[in-house]
This record gives C-alpha cells, sequence and structure tokens, in this order.
C-alpha cells in the first residue's frame, strides 16, 4: 500500500515501486533511495505541495516502468530533470518563495507586503529635487519588474498651461502619469489580483509541463483548473444574484443576473451575434465582388508542450522550451501586428474576425476568415506565411531563398509573363504550391469557395465549439469528451490566461452596434408591433432598401434601423463602407470624464453621436446596488454550507489526528470550528467563514487539501 503524508513545514513522500523493489537486489533499492532522496528535495524546494505530490507520483510511475521493461531508470531520470527544468524555469517568475503563496490568505498577506515596499520605496526616494517619474520608474524597476506587471493608467487629456514650454509640459505629463502609476503600485488590492493571477498561471503551467493537459488526460484546461472556473462562475451567478440595476428616479429595478443573460455574457447571445456580423460580412463582401480565405496560424514546435502520434495518443513533445499559453498568445499577437503594418505599407486592406482557440495541450492557435479584393490574394498569402514561419523556418524544411523567390513575384506586384518566359513560370508555381504544403503544420491557406458552402458556415463551428459546443456532435480534439464540457474548458482556459478568443479584423465598431439596439424604436414601428400583438399576429417589418432610408432618414437613424434589424451588411455600408477608417466613421461613441477610484479622468460612456446629434443611451439615473430584504434575493436560500461556529464543546486531546489536522487548518483561517461539524466537512461539506468566504476539503495526490472560495455572502 503507498501511504501519504504532508506536514506544514515540508512534504513527505512515502510512495514508491512496489513491483520494481519486489524481491531487487540491494544495487537496485539502494539506487531507489538516491532518486527518491534527490527527486524529494526538488519537489519540495520548487513546488507547491500538492503539485509536488502528483510529480513525484508520476515519477514512482515512470521509474517503476523503466526498472521493469529495460533494468534502468535512465529514461525516468532524464523525464524527471527535463520536467524540473521546465518548473525551475516557471518558478524563476516569482520573486518570493511558492510556500508564500500557497493559500489565500497568504497571497493576501503577499499583496499587502509588496505594497507595503512600494510606499516605503516611494518615501525614501522621494525629495525636493526628485521626479516622481524617475521615482515610479524606481519602484517599477525594483518590484513589480519581478513579477512581470506594469500598472496601466487610462489615457488622459492634460491640457497645456499658457506660456508653458513644451519640455517643461513634457516633463509635468510624465510626472502626473507617474502618479497615477504609483497609485496602484501601493495599492494592496491592486497587487493581490495581480499575484492569485500570476499563481493561478503558474499552477496550470506547472499541470502542463507534467503531462495534466493533453488528449486522454484533460484537453485545453486541467482538471483542477476547471474546477475552480466552475466555482468562480458560480459564485459570479450568486454574486450578481444579489444586485440589482436601480432607476434613481422611477425606482424601477432590474435584478443583474437577468441583465448578464441577456447580454453577451450569455454564451448563446454571444454566439448570435458573432454569427450574424459573420454573415454581415459576407453579404457585404460578395456585393463589393471581393472573395474569402481561412488562414491557419499555429505556432513553432517548441511552444508545444505535448503532441498527438499518427495513432491519436498524445506524447511529449521533446522540442518543447516551457513557454505557456500566455506567452505563445504574445508571439502570435507579436507576428500579427509586424504582418498587419506590411500589408499596410503595402496598401492591401482585409477584413474578417480572428479566433483563437487552444490545442489539446493548451497552446493557442488561431483561426482566421478575411475578405479582401481577388487581386490581394496571393500577397496576403505571401506575407501571412512569411512572417509567421520566419521563426524556427528550418523545422519545416523551407529556406529564406525559396521565400525571397515567393515574395519576388507577388508581394512586389511583377508580371509573371515580365520575368519568366511559360515554363518558368509553371515551375514557379509548382515551387510556391509545394513550399505552402511544408509550412501547412504552420500556416494554412484555403479559398473559400461559394459553390462548395458560404464562408459563414465555415467558421461557424469555431466559434459554437469555443463558446458552448452548439449543434457539435463530437469534439475531434479527444472524441470521449463531449461538445459542450469541450466548450467550457475552452472558455476556462481563455479566462485563467485572459486571452481573447474572438477579435474582428477591420470594419466598424460592434460598441456603436450595440448602443444602437438600446435606442428607442421608431414611434410608428412601436405602434404596428403593438397591433400586431392585439391581433394575435407576427409584426411583418417594412422592407426599405437602404438607399431608400439614406434619403429619408439621418445617418443615426439608418444605422439605427440596421441594427434593430440585425443586419450587420446594412449596418457597415451606413458606417462609410466595408473599408472606411476609423477616423471617417459618420457615428461615434460619446463619453464624459469622471474620476476614477485612483482619482484619474476617465471616460463615461454617454451614448453615440454624429456630426449632427447626439443620442444619450446611458441618462446615469441607473446605480448598482445590493437588493433590499424584501426583494428576495437570499444567497442563503437552498444552500448547504454550514454556518461557522466559535463554540467548541471539547478538547483537542479527544480529536483523531485527521480531525486535529483540520481543525488548525480551520484555525489557521481565523475559525474557531464546532467539533460537531468535523465529521461532514471530513465528508466533503463546505464551510461558510465570518468574511463570507466558503471553506472545504478536496482529496489529492497528498490526502485532503483546504480549498477557499470568494463568495459574496453578505447579510442584506
Amino acid at each position: 500500500m503507498r501511504s501519504r503524508c504532508v506536514t506544514v513545514s515540508s512534504v513527505v513522500f512515502r510512495g514508491q515501486p512496489e513491483k520494481a523493489l519486489a524481491g531487487a537486489h540491494r544495487g537496485t533499492i539502494s539506487e531507489w533511495n538516491i532518486c527518491k532522496e534527490r527527486a524529494s528535495e526538488q519537489l519540495s524546494e520548487k513546488l507547491p505541495v500538492d503539485l509536488a505530490a502528483s510529480v513525484y507520483k508520476q515519477y514512482v510511475t515512470k521509474w517503476e516502468h523503466c526498472m521493469v521493461k529495460s533494468g534502468s531508470a535512465r529514461s525516468a531520470n532524464i523525464w524527471f530533470r527535463l520536467t524540473m527544468e521546465r518548473i525551475e524555469k516557471a518558478v524563476d517568475g516569482f520573486p518570493v518563495s511558492l510556500s508564500l503563496l500557497a493559500t489565500d490568505g497568504l497571497r493576501e498577506r503577499q499583496a499587502y507586503v509588496h505594497a507595503r515596499d512600494c510606499h516605503q520605496l516611494l518615501v525614501d526616494l522621494a525629495g525636493p529635487a526628485v521626479r516622481i517619474a524617475d521615482v515610479a520608474n524606481k519602484i517599477q524597476e525594483q518590484i513589480a519588474d519581478k513579477w512581470g506587471v506594469t500598472p496601466k493608467a487610462p489615457s488622459q487629456q492634460i491640457e497645456r498651461f499658457e506660456y508653458e514650454s513644451a519640455a517643461y509640459y513634457k516633463n509635468r505629463v510624465e510626472d502626473e502619469l507617474s502618479l497615477f502609476r504609483i497609485a496602484r503600485l501601493v495599492d494592496a488590492k491592486w497587487w493581490e489580483r495581480k499575484i492569485e493571477q500570476a499563481y493561478r498561471q503558474f499552477c496550470e503551467h506547472c499541470q502542463i509541463v507534467r503531462g495534466r493537459v493533453r488528449k486522454g488526460v484533460s484537453i485545453y484546461l486541467s482538471d483542477a483548473a476547471l474546477f475552480d472556473f466552475r466555482a468562480r462562475k458560480i459564485a459570479s451567478a450568486r454574486a450578481l444574484a444579489l444586485l440589482v440595476a436601480r432607476n434613481e428616479e422611477t425606482g424601477e429595478e432590474i435584478n443583474m443576473l437577468d441583465i448578464a443573460k441577456g447580454s453577451v455574457a450569455n454564451p448563446a447571445v454571444r454566439r448570435h451575434e458573432l454569427m450574424v456580423r459573420m454573415r454581415g460580412f459576407e453579404d457585404i463582401a460578395q456585393e463589393n465582388g471581393l472573395i474569402g480565405g481561412f488562414f491557419t496560424l499555429t505556432a513553432p514546435s517548441k511552444y508545444h508542450a505535448y503532441t498527438v502520434a499518427k495513432n491519436g495518443r498524445s506524447f511529449e513533445n521533446k522540442h518543447y522550451q516551457g513557454f505557456n499559453p500566455k506567452q505563445t498568445q504574445q508571439y502570435l499577437s507579436a507576428i500579427w501586428a509586424k504582418a498587419r503594418a506590411k500589408l499596410k505599407r503595402l496598401d492591401v486592406q482585409l477584413v474578417g474576425f480572428r479566433v483563437c482557440e487552444p490545442h489539446h495541450d493548451g497552446t493557442p492557435h488561431w483561426h482566421a476568415l478575411f475578405f479582401f479584393k481577388p487581386e490581394y490574394e496571393q500577397i496576403i498569402r505571401y506575407v501571412l506565411a512569411d512572417y509567421f514561419t520566419q521563426e524556427s523556418r528550418d523545422e519545416l524544411q523551407v529556406d529564406d531563398a525559396e521565400f525571397r523567390l515567393w515574395g519576388k513575384v507577388f508581394v512586389e506586384q511583377a508580371q509573371q509573363d515580365e520575368l519568366f518566359d511559360d515554363s518558368e513560370a509553371q515551375e514557379t508555381a509548382a515551387l510556391i504550391e509545394d513550399i505552402a504544403a511544408r509550412i501547412s503544420a504552420r500556416f494554412d491557406y484555403k479559398k473559400i469557395d461559394p459553390e462548395k458552402g458560404s464562408a459563414t458556415g465555415y467558421i461557424a463551428k469555431y466559434i459554437a465549439k469555443n463558446i458552448d459546443g452548439y449543434k457539435m456532435e463530437d469534439n475531434y480534439e479527444d472524441p470521449d469528451t463531449a461538445a459542450d464540457k469541450a466548450a467550457e474548458a475552452v472558455c476556462g482556459w481563455s479566462s485563467l490566461w485572459r486571452i481573447r478568443q474572438f477579435q474582428q479584423i477591420g470594419g466598424p465598431s460592434v460598441s456603436v452596434w450595440r448602443e444602437l439596439r438600446r435606442l428607442e424604436q421608431d414611434k410608428q414601428v412601436k405602434e404596428a408591433k403593438a397591433i400586431a400583438k392585439e391581433k394575435g399576429e407576427k409584426y411583418v417589418q417594412q422592407i426599405r432598401s437602404f438607399y431608400e432610408l439614406q434619403k429619408q432618414e439621418d445617418s443615426i437613424e439608418v444605422a439605427r434601423i440596421a441594427a434593430d434589424s440585425g443586419n450587420w451588411g446594412m449596418y457597415i455600408e451606413a458606417m462609410g463602407g466595408i473599408f472606411c477608417a476609423r477616423a471617417d466613421f459618420p457615428i461615434r461613441m460619446v463619453y464624459k470624464p469622471v474620476a476614477n477610484g485612483y482619482g484619474e479622468q476617465v471616460k463615461q460612456l454617454k451614448g453615440i453621436g454624429s456630426f449632427a446629434k447626439t443620442m444619450i443611451t446611458h441618462d446615469g439615473a441607473w446605480s448598482i446596488c445590493k437588493a433590499n430584504a424584501e426583494g428576495g434575493f437570499d444567497l442563503q436560500k437552498n444552500d448547504s454550507s454550514f454556518p461557522w461556529s466559535s463554540v467548541n464543546n471539547c478538547t483537542v486531546g479527544n480529536l483523531s489526528p485527521l480531525e486535529r489536522a483540520v481543525n488548525d487548518q480551520f484555525n489557521q483561517l481565523g475559525v474557531d470550528l464546532d467539533p460537531h461539524l468535523l465529521g461532514p466537512v471530513i465528508k466533503g461539506s463546505r464551510i461558510t467563514m465570518p468574511d463570507s468566504r466558503r471553506a472545504w476539503l478536496t482529496k489529492t495526490d497528498i490526502g485532503f487539501q483546504m480549498r477557499i472560495e470568494e463568495v459574496e455572502n453578505s447579510k442584506i
């Protein structure tokens, strides 16, 4: 039997390869003891308790397999060394010991410590001859940079004083913006968010490194992270259920949870809106004679922890260099920025959507559906292929000379018959297709053929797969995982790594589109709908052409009608056309300046406006507050959590070792637990603590572990 044991100060690993050691000679036993001691020491120093135990358990399995199969533990030891090297690379990103971040309370304490240290450094550096910008840079360099975080204040409009020199104005702006940076650096709540995010991402990265995120185990997201994501969703829903949006003038109240269900936070609403916008792009593209192209963009091999063999089984990628999904996404975004800048210099325009989704091991890759003029097809294809394969190009069996030939033909926009005769042109075309085939693992392009299906239908599965799995029969990454469960894991992956799943490239503002839908409908339309409702008939919207509307209505009303009817194509026309520059949009968002919690002037949305008029969509009469007791929003209703108790009717000496350990854990949280609740807690019941958090125990590889959930649970 393998025993498990954990102490507060250190981890004691007791598992061992029983089959390999059964009847083994002293040399094998001695070798195992040496390997165990080395592994235990490294894991205890580098990892949180539960992750250390999991890696150790996996090492024991590999060590036993290697010894039974070949009589040597060399492969297992190599695996352990490479795994620890990757983990150490992630650990090096933390300026404090991981033991100081193991619980919510410890992370909160570290946030306070960092805010205090920043404040102390501010006091030490401040002086009459010292610029505040220099102080902010010092604090950033000495403390914040170690965490890889940089406070960012919203853009500020700082007016220049009369007779103020340009140099003095520049320094004053830098100093004022630096004050906003410092305000965050000395804020414990700001640090708490950053440290919590960094720690959760680190734990998930360790799960990726040790193979707990991959096909056949848990795709996209580890089981632990998925459990945490679900808990956060529940906590968020409960918190929203306790809040209402109240109109201060009329007293009308709307539950915030109902508002969320009607917004793009609702997966179904989000999916519908994306499909409407995608269909609108396709319709307007056809009207303008544009063609569609579908691109798949993937990072080099060194960003992938695991790969899939031809038999469908996943295995470790020997080229992996320890990158996490956030770093991979930053790489893809940086390459895209360079490629788009290149296309802009070539005066090549495109519009469409980009979908970011994870591979089975959590590594992000992109799918993009773009519409563009036919004459730009090969230019766009080459530029994206060139930029997205420049790094580690040798692994694709292509060289720079081949890309230079490809670029000479298309980017310089030279005609083939001016450079080559017919035979050479055919050879060049064949070479280009050969290059495209060799780089297909990193860059793949397919031209949309309208006869085989619409562009919207082509991308629909990628939208559904990454939102709610709607009408997805199976999941090709892992057929054993239902489509809706896989979509939930994708959403959890996006939330954990702060990765934007969908991005519109080009086209008009979706924010204006949403605000237009908030405007009141035309009185005639409202009356017609009311009459149809009274008669029990379905309202049939009057069909009016875009050009007719342009003659009869102002620009805001034309756009409002398009948005209200869900016609994204008409909305594009109303906003100036498919390739209209943002600066030339006839309708824009209207904001008013307000002060935030850091004393900064930020923009608060008021409505939308054109050159002729402004329409208010947010009148400021609404505020978000807690529902009153009579409103019936009670978080405790249907809640199985036990209340904590300060009554302790028996001595610690009467408790079993397990009960004593549980009691000690709650004491560290500041809760004197009623002994009668120890039994239910050990069985998995949750305890509601005085600070509104919940605590419970879950079984892990090292036994019971304390879990804490943040839930707003104040009495109303």
